[in-house]
């Protein structure tokens, strides 16, 4: 991951996002480039902490900065590349505008936070992942130091280029395998809800047919992504009635360390966000690995769906 040299470490002083530290410092040291390690204090939490202790508040962020650097040389030791920042303010937003102010070009949160009993990703790395303008690494607590198997999931839309390439990049840099898998639920595997009077066809033929046509097609959009990255990727395509399910038993068989999907960036409105990117929304959820997001345009995407749907 050598093409993100300035990395955000989101902490909350949990174990995941100890782990999740313990994951960045590496990428940071073989891409030459540095993280800042931030920890975001809801007002009302300084503001408790003035009250209880009698201090003023600028003596309270230091004392908070001071627990922020014991938490990283607890989990990374002291190194010159990692800088601990605390700010105020809600934790999400203050964070996004971090980013934007800092030019930060890669966000790296742990999955669970401090809800431990949590089966899946939680509510502000979930957040975080939505809506983030870079992208988003989204380590799991079972995450290994380096990326020997790297896969990524495309969908045809106009962010698969974008998504196949950081796959590329990221598994040239870990010398890892790269994947690149592509699920659809087919028409003989589609629940119906409306009586048709004609019988669907059950021809093999047919079915073969729509498959090929469909590894055709990934082999040329993956073709033409890698123009110029010298790399041989395995192809796959999944049929599954749920294609998130399959996308995720594929990875645990693969024993994969990283997925790499694509994410609509700023949402306009509230349709889009809950009929776009469902799949995407839930393997970032329930993925055995960790996640790397890349964000997408909407316009874009949504021209390329009018365009497949004419």
């Amino acid at each position: 991951m050598k093409h993100y040299k300035n990395m955000l470490v989101g902490v909350d002083f949990s174990d995941s996002s100890g782990i999740a530290l313990k994951q960045a410092l590496p990428l940071a040291k073989r891409a030459n480039g540095k993280i800042t390690a931030v920890y975001a204090a809801a007002p009302d939490e300084v503001g408790e902490y003035e009250q209880w202790y009698q201090i003023k508040p600028s003596i309270a962020q230091e004392n908070l900065c001071d627990g922020l650097k014991g938490f990283v040389a607890h989990y990374v030791g002291t190194s010159e590349l990692v800088e601990c920042k605390v700010i105020i303010g809600e934790p999400y937003d203050a964070i996004a505008r971090y980013v934007e102010d800092n030019d930060m070009d890669l966000m790296v949160i742990g999955s669970r936070g401090n809800d431990a009993l949590a089966r899946h990703t939680g509510h502000f790395a979930t957040k975080c992942v939505r809506h983030s303008p870079i992208p988003v690494l989204l380590i799991r607590r079972q995450a290994k130091r380096h990326f020997r198997r790297v896969t990524a999931c495309v969908d045809f839309s106009s962010a698969s280029e974008d998504v196949i390439q950081t796959a590329a990049r990221i598994a040239l840099d870990e010398e890892a395998e790269l994947h690149v898998i592509h699920a659809v639920t087919p028409p003989w595997l589609r629940p119906s809800h409306v009586m048709y009077t004609l019988e669907p066809s059950e021809s093999k033929d047919f079915q073969k047919d729509y498959m090929d046509l469909l590894r055709d097609k990934l082999e040329v959009v993956v073709a033409d992504a890698l123009d110029d990255i010298d790399l041989k990727p395995t192809l796959q395509v999944l049929e599954h009635v749920t294609p998130d399910i399959a996308i995720t038993h594929c990875l645990a068989d693969q024993q994969s360390d990283l997925v790499v999907v694509g994410r609509l960036g700023h949402i306009r409105n509230i349709i889009s966000q809950c009929f776009i990117g469902t799949t995407a929304e839930r393997l970032i959820r329930h993925s055995p690995c960790s996640v790397l997001t890349v964000p997408c345009n909407l316009e874009s995407c949504h021209d390329h769906t009018l365009t497949k749907e004419s």
